[in-house]
Parts: structure tokens; C-alpha cells; sequence
């Protein structure tokens, strides 16, 4: 049986207790959480710089069982879209993308912002 992997993406900006609390959860649901704080965004200014963002997510979630920090975005001053993370991560097992509500709300009417960001490959 294939591993499970969450990935749970997001600007971190700063990291909260409630992303503490999200991980935490998904912990005990999913055999590993990838938790990918984003470089710069199109469409959203941080007001954290990196390094700083870095070390914050880092302390927040360090030491939690079954937990992976990705810095990719962040020590690369980039931006990796939903598409991509699933193309490098998919090898290591069955990939699901934890997001917020902010992304689906508005969506039965065509509405949502992950509609409206949404790109394929």
C-alpha cells in the first residue's frame, strides 16, 4: 500500500497556533505532512521577509512526528504552484493537497478563488 502524504501549502506569514493545531490533526490521519510555505505570490504581498518566515515555520512545526519542512520556496525566492508540488512529490505516494476555505468558498458559483488561479500544466 502506497504511503498517504498531505501537503499542506500556504504563506505561513506568520505561522499561527491554529496552523499548529491543522498539522497536528493531519498527523494522525496521514502517514506524512509536507508543510510547503510559498515564496512570493502573484497576488499576495508577505509581510515577513524569508529568512525570518523560515525560521518561524521551522519552530512551529519542528519535532512533530510524521512532519516534513519544505524550504524550497523560500530559500529560492520562488513560487511552486499546486501542479508542481504534486509532480515532485507524487513518487513517494498518494498526494492530497489540505487547503483553506478561502480557496473553495464561492465555488458553486463558478467564484472561488482557486478557480480563478486555477493553471494546468
Amino acid at each position: 500500500m502506497r504511503k498517504s502524504i498531505a501537503i499542506f501549502g500556504g504563506s505561513f506569514d506568520p505561522p499561527g497556533l491554529h496552523h499548529h493545531r491543522i498539522v497536528e490533526e493531519l498527523a494522525t490521519s496521514f502517514d506524512q505532512v509536507i508543510v510547503v510555505p510559498c515564496g512570493p505570490r502573484p497576488d499576495k504581498v508577505t509581510t515577513v521577509d524569508p529568512v525570518h518566515r523560515a525560521a518561524m515555520v521551522d519552530a512551529t512545526f519542528r519535532g512533530m512526528k510524521n512532519v516534513e519542512v519544505e524550504l524550497f520556496d523560500l530559500e529560492n525566492a520562488t513560487f511552486t504552484r499546486t501542479h508542481e508540488l504534486e509532480e515532485r512529490f507524487r513518487e513517494q505516494g498518494d498526494i492530497w493537497h489540505v487547503i483553506g476555505t478561502e480557496w473553495v468558498y464561492g465555488g458553486s458559483q463558478g467564484k472561488s478563488a482557486i478557480e480563478l488561479f486555477w493553471e494546468t500544466p
